[in-house]
């Protein structure tokens, strides 16, 4: 199971974790591997994060060692825009799995953003392995 994001952006640390290692039970050992992309990010950027469950797009305004604060767009249909009150919360960094590159700008206001079919597809992929990696 991996989180995959950007392949070729090293913005991304890999890891390679034993499951054993994460046990601290004397259960039989299973030599299971399990890759874990790390995304590495930095206040203002545009991330995908796990929130109650969902994915969702938003931008991190501040961090800290363990939690990013991540004010949220919300869906409107296939794209996204800033909601009329911020939706605005801590995060912990982990709960974190994608970085996108950019938004784009949409309609004639301009106040819609949309994001590429390729990072619609690494958001869903990477959200699916978060899934596993925490429903184990």
């Amino acid at each position: 199971q991996t989180y995959d994001g950007h392949s070729n952006d090293t913005s991304h640390t890999k890891e390679t974790v034993n499951q054993n290692e994460l046990q601290e039970s004397n259960e039989i050992q299973n030599e299971d591997f399990y890759e874990i992309i790390i995304v590495e990010v930095s206040v203002d950027d545009f991330i995908a994060c796990v929130y109650e469950g969902q994915w969702y797009i938003g931008k991190i305004l501040d961090m800290d060692d363990e939690d990013v604060q991540v004010t949220f767009l919300e869906r409107a249909k296939a794209m996204f825009r800033w909601p009329t009150s911020p939706d605005t919360i801590w995060c912990k960094k982990s709960d974190v799995f994608y970085k996108l590159d950019h938004l784009e700008p949409s309609g004639k206001s301009k106040r819609f953003w949309k994001i590429s079919p390729e990072d619609r597809t690494r958001i869903e992929n990477n959200f699916e392995a978060y899934e596993m990696n925490t429903n184990k």
